[in-house]
Parts: structure tokens; C-alpha cells; sequence
């Protein structure tokens, strides 16, 4: 399963390590907001336009 990371200087959400927007390194992120297991988040992420680069 992909992992979602986040780009900590343009704050967009990527699967890959190093963010296409901006070229720095991206952090893994983990949002308790959402339970661990939800099979769709990243089909929400998507929609929302926040994800970069899959």
C-alpha cells in the first residue's frame, strides 16, 4: 500500500519521497483524524486536489 507524505515547505500531499512541486524531501504523514484502516483516503485526498504526483 502507498504511503501518503507530505512536503514540508509547499505543504501538498504526494506518494513520492521528494515533492514534484518543489523538489525537497517529503515527510511521511499520518492524520489520527482518519482511522488507520479507511480504504479510501486517498481517493478523498484526490478529490480535494491536494495530492500531487501518484
Amino acid at each position: 500500500m502507498n504511503e501518503i507524505r507530505r512536503c514540508i515547505k509547499c505543504k501538498t500531499y504526494t506518494l513520492k519521497k521528494v515533492c514534484s512541486s518543489c523538489g525537497e524531501e517529503t515527510k511521511s504523514f499520518k492524520n489520527y483524524k482518519f482511522m488507520i484502516n479507511e480504504r479510501y483516503i486517498i481517493h478523498r485526498i484526490k478529490e480535494k486536489g491536494l495530492l500531487n504526483g501518484d
